[in-house]
């Protein structure tokens, strides 16, 4: 079976920052999508299995289960993702 990676936007990029990505991996097992790890060996098969409907785009998949996949790993809800994301104040015109 073949490892497939995909780039998951975490945060866009703006100005200064130049955003953040993250990679996750699956693999197809026909009509199902399986989440793994860089070596194949899955996630958790229970958890992070999609069955494939037609018309459905697997990169999209894995990659909303893979920001589900680092939430889960690093033990953060989405909210507090965006909480601790860089602010951008602008330009105000003071120093």
């Amino acid at each position: 079976m073949m490892v497939r990676q995909v780039s998951v936007q975490i945060r866009r990029p703006s100005g200064d920052d130049p955003g953040q990505v993250t990679l996750a991996y699956y693999v197809l097992r026909g009509d199902e999508l399986v989440m793994t790890r860089a070596d194949g060996t899955p996630v958790d098969a229970e958890r992070f299995t999609h069955k494939l409907r037609p018309g459905d785009d697997p990169n999209a998949i894995a990659g909303a289960l893979g920001k589900q996949i680092r939430r889960e790993a690093l033990k953060i809800t989405e909210e507090q993702e965006r909480f601790y994301a860089p602010l951008h104040y602008g330009n105000s015109g003071y120093v």
